[in-house]
């Protein structure tokens, strides 16, 4: 397991010399957090904590069970880490590049009377246009 290197440690002890980490989920730590009148304590990314123990040989339902029960149920005090779980993203940036890419063909296509560019998918409009060009 990786050992916490000693820049790390010490941006933690900067923040709080007391905050308490989870030991062998150095890789998961994604910072520290803050809130009035509280110690500041270092947080970790819970899926990737969960990925490291799948990663050391549990399966993912050991690896849910472990991390529930002896890290996310170990209060050590005041100090204690967070677990955090990122909220889902709803914009997927490939997804929407891939709907402009889809929109300028579609509208490339209709000014060159291809197609109409209406309720076809990218890979459809693709396919049309190749098929028009290979008539042409």
């Amino acid at each position: 397991m990786p050992e916490i290197g000693d820049e790390l440690r010490e941006w933690i002890d900067a923040h709080n010399p007391e905050a308490l980490l989870a030991d062998g989920f150095e890789d998961a730590i994604i910072g520290v957090a803050e809130r009035c009148s509280c110690p500041s304590l270092v947080v970790y990314d819970a899926e990737t904590c969960g990925a490291i123990l799948v990663k050391q040989g549990m399966t993912p339902e050991e690896a849910a069970e472990y991390f529930s029960f002896n890290t996310l149920g170990a209060w050590v005090g005041p100090n204690t880490p967070l677990f955090m779980w990122r909220r889902p993203d709803p914009f997927d940036p490939t997804e929407f590049a891939i709907a402009v890419c889809r929109e300028k063909l579609a509208l490339m296509m209709i000014r060159c009377s291809i197609a109409t560019g209406h309720g076809d998918t990218f890979d459809d409009l693709l396919r049309e246009l190749e098929a028009a060009l290979s008539g042409r």
